[in-house]
């Protein structure tokens, strides 16, 4: 027998939607491509990275996350954070 049940998206359709989200806010997806050393170095100078967390990538990514609702407070979904250092 056939599930009548609520169906589940497709991943495509359920990237669209999230697009169209998106585009209803006026937001948008930005991805960057940087230096790993200069944005972690950048990172610590401004206090939102310990120097002992210099080669760990996710704590650097979460520090960039804090320095970036901090710089535009805006365009965030979260909360500003503490600085880690």
């Amino acid at each position: 027998m056939k599930d009548r049940g609520k169906s589940h998206p497709s991943p495509a359709a359920d990237r669209t939607r999230r697009y169209r989200d998106r585009q209803r806010r006026g937001r948008m997806v930005l991805v960057i491509e940087v230096d790993e050393v200069e944005t972690a170095d950048a990172l610590i100078a401004a206090g939102y990275l310990a120097p002992h967390h210099a080669d760990d990538r996710q704590k650097i990514a979460e520090a960039a996350q804090r320095a970036r609702v901090v710089l535009l407070p805006n365009a965030s979904r979260v909360t500003a954070s503490d600085r880690e250092a």
